[in-house]
């Protein structure tokens, strides 16, 4: 090997190690609530173009209440594509933060973070569309992007699935489809599936009323610590019991 390329490539690793260990040491700095070491340690490479050290700088200027620098450095990183700066941005247009509140702003970089592989932006796409923030309230919307996340294992999003389904929260009621998306969320061992589960069995509403199955997930949910008294007293659920 030519020894002008390997005096350069060792250089450039050294470089690359030193840059991978800065940022690091920024991370942990700021683990550590010490802002002012992140600072230091995250500035030179945010003002380098780093994405990574963008989004901390826009962290910590926001927890510092410096809105204007947090948009800043936020906006920087969001546009070199970091999903969790976008994910920040949608939050801030959202919530009229640092920004003046604007729904189709913080759908546009909620989008943004989505299609680059965040879970929460989905789920918060779905929540827009189900709570009519400004947007024209649309279930069929929020369905796709709850089940977007909802198929990648999100145990909220296949929660959400089951109570639009249940309740017909802008669709039409849908018990097989209520079932199917509280049973996936339950396996997480969350206790409010598990109820849902027992109330969807005790209501008969939207599926046929098994009132054994809805002891048993009653059951369950009390094991979770979800308080079943009154659902349990309703339909003289002891006698299923065993």
């Amino acid at each position: 090997m030519d020894k002008h390329f390997l005096s350069l490539f060792l250089t450039l690793l050294v470089s690359i190690n030193s840059f991978a260990a800065s940022i690091d040491d920024g991370i942990a700095a700021y683990d550590e609530e010490n802002f002012k070491q992140a600072i230091q340690i995250f500035l030179p490479l945010a003002n380098k173009g780093n994405a990574i050290a963008q989004l901390y700088m826009g962290t910590i200027k926001y927890e510092e209440k410096d809105y204007k620098a947090a948009l800043t450095w936020l906006r920087k990183s969001a546009e070199q594509g970091l999903a969790d700066a976008q994910l920040e941005m949608g939050f801030l247009y959202k919530n009229g933060e640092a920004v003046k509140m604007n729904a189709k702003s913080a759908l546009y970089w909620y989008k943004k973070a989505a299609e680059n592989g965040s879970l929460d932006a989905q789920i918060e796409i779905a929540s827009m569309y189900i709570d009519g923030i400004a947007i024209k309230p649309d279930g069929n919307k929020a369905i796709e992007w709850f089940t977007k996340a909802a198929k990648q294992g999100d145990d909220f999003a296949q929660y959400s699935l089951g109570e639009i389904y249940a309740r017909g929260i802008l669709v039409p009621q849908d018990g097989k489809k209520a079932l199917y998306w509280y049973k996936k969320a339950a396996i997480h061992g969350d206790s409010m599936p598990l109820y849902a589960l027992a109330e969807l069995y005790c209501n008969g509403t939207a599926i046929k009323q098994d009132l054994k199955k809805c002891a048993a997930w009653a059951k369950k949910a009390k094991e979770a610590d979800y308080d079943v008294t009154e659902l349990w007293d309703k339909f003289r659920l002891s006698k299923y019991e065993n």
